[in-house]
């Protein structure tokens, strides 16, 4: 296999796995996450943007949250979550293109970079404002968070895979464009020889 497709290969694996996990992240609860120590024992609570849990003692019972419940910075985070989501499938597809679609190729990487500022602005906003949830009064970011940002980190990777994809085919593109002006150089020199000595 060659370089180049091997490349492009990476790109699309990256962005399958980035999709995955963003969705992974976006869909579990564990965005923020407290213990507490009650009398009932030890009680856990965690949330994300889709249900509210409380874990008492290994018992769980969860709630979903309406989007009329949401704050406007959870909303901000959510949107650029979706963002992201959004971009990466569209970097998969150009991931898919031909080889020869180099302009496709860094229009990927630079969607890669688009997804992974919409996760810094997000993720920024939660990382200051999802402590103030209210579930205790200790309360962390969660692994749906880290996740997010191993997310993040994956999307500037894949950024420069697909930069490196397109830069291997630019590369090798000139290099055949300038083995064959040689190679056009070396025969119209020959067919002068050839003229000149037929002259003589």
């Amino acid at each position: 296999m060659e370089i180049g497709r091997a490349i492009s290969l990476c790109a699309t694996v990256l962005s399958l796995l980035i999709i995955l996990l963003a969705i992974i992240a976006l869909a579990e609860p564990w965005w923020v996450y407290c213990e507490s120590m009650m009398k009932s024992g030890i009680t856990k609570r965690y949330q994300g943007f889709w249900r509210s849990c409380t874990d008492i003692n290994g018992q769980v019972a969860c709630s979903e949250i309406r989007s009329d419940d949401w704050n406007d910075w959870e909303k901000v985070t959510l949107a650029m979550v979706l963002l992201r989501i959004f971009f990466i499938a569209i970097s998969f597809i150009m991931s898919i293109t031909p080889p020869r679609l180099n302009k496709v190729k860094m229009a990927g990487a630079g969607i890669n970079i688009l997804a992974g500022v919409f996760f810094m602005v997000g993720g920024s906003v939660f990382g200051a404002k999802g402590k103030d949830k209210n579930l205790c009064s200790k309360p962390y970011l969660g692994s749906c968070f880290i996740l997010g940002i191993i997310c993040l980190i994956l999307s500037f990777i894949n950024a420069c895979v697909f930069a490196a994809a397109t830069a291997i085919k630019s590369n090798r593109r000139s290099s055949v464009s300038i083995h064959q002006q040689i190679l056009d150089v070396n025969v119209s020199l020959r067919r002068k020889l050839i003229e000149r000595s037929q002259v003589n």
